[in-house]
């Protein structure tokens, strides 16, 4: 009987234990799969906070470029409306026409003639007349650049190309875009896709004829 009685004892146990296995594998599986979608949210929550961030990140550059825009048709108004109508000479035309002429053939955009940027180069060809020399350099040391920040001219890329004939006869518009063709230094201001406004100044005076060529972009 006490045998009897014992194994019943260690079956009920056995029973006892299996049930709670059973009940901690199941609660486990519950756990698991409550983790599993508890990550899943999380998962969906991340995916859509970076959207929202990246939406809204796209939004910042596009009403920063709208923005941009905006002010850069401003300027051009006003530079517009402050700057009055520039007749260029006989030559100066000539230049420009082969000059853009030349860029076209490279396949580049042509240049628009600015009023300050002639002023300043027609000054330019002037002063080297006057105080007799020829370089991009006056004698007091200053250049290009400092004559355009002078006139508070803006730019992301500047240069400036020169030419000299005497007498003036010699010196045709054709004969001038030649040269700097052949010349490195020239050649690249004359070609550079960065420019888009041009200023020219062409001076007769002392027998000398000099071209100044103002490039911005």
């Amino acid at each position: 009987t006490k045998e009897i009685e014992t194994n019943t004892s260690d079956k009920k146990q056995d029973q006892q234990e299996i049930q709670q296995l059973l009940f901690e594998q199941k609660t486990l599986k519950i756990f698991e799969i409550e983790l599993k979608k508890k990550q899943q949210l999380e998962k969906e929550k991340q995916i859509q906070l970076e959207l929202e961030i990246k939406n809204a990140a796209e939004k910042q550059e596009q009403q920063s470029q709208q923005e941009q825009q905006a002010q850069q048709d401003q300027q051009a108004q006003q530079e517009q409306q402050i700057q009055p109508p520039i007749s260029l000479s006989s030559v100066e035309n000539q230049v420009l026409i082969l000059l853009n002429n030349t860029r076209s053939n490279h396949g580049l955009n042509p240049l628009n003639v600015d009023g300050v940027l002639t002023n300043i180069a027609r000054s330019r060809s002037k002063d080297m007349i006057d105080r007799g020399y020829f370089s991009h350099y006056t004698p007091d040391g200053t250049n290009i650049f400092n004559f355009l920040k002078a006139n508070g001219i803006s730019y992301s890329a500047a240069g400036e190309n020169l030419g000299m004939s005497s007498p003036p006869s010699k010196g045709s518009a054709g004969n001038f875009v030649d040269a700097w063709m052949k010349s490195e230094s020239h050649r690249i201001n004359m070609l550079r896709g960065a420019y888009n406004k041009i200023g020219i100044g062409v001076i007769d005076q002392n027998n000398k004829r000099i071209v100044t060529i103002v490039f911005t972009g």
